[in-house]
């Protein structure tokens, strides 16, 4: 009974402790938003390169407008509220 109890209070608090964080915003910029473009394959002497025309092209990143200062991160789930 009581490694039960143990057991209950332990999972209600790594439950809160997944509560979000309403202080987090994107000030800093995340990983894949620092990625650029790599150089090209090459292939060695001995083995075809690869062709050209297969490759899959990336289109440019077309970002809205400025988001607002302090605003949370679109990465980050809408807030719920019930108004009643």
């Amino acid at each position: 009974m009581k490694l039960m109890r143990v057991c209950f209070v332990l999972g209600v608090l790594a439950g809160l402790s997944a509560c979000g964080k309403p202080g987090i915003t994107c000030d800093e910029p995340s990983p894949y938003q620092l990625a650029a473009e790599g150089e090209r394959l090459q292939a060695p002497d001995d083995l075809d390169s690869p062709e050209a025309i297969k490759a899959i092209p990336l289109p440019d990143a077309s970002p809205g407008g400025p988001r607002p200062e302090g605003s949370a991160c679109l990465d980050l789930p809408p807030r719920i509220s019930i108004s009643k």
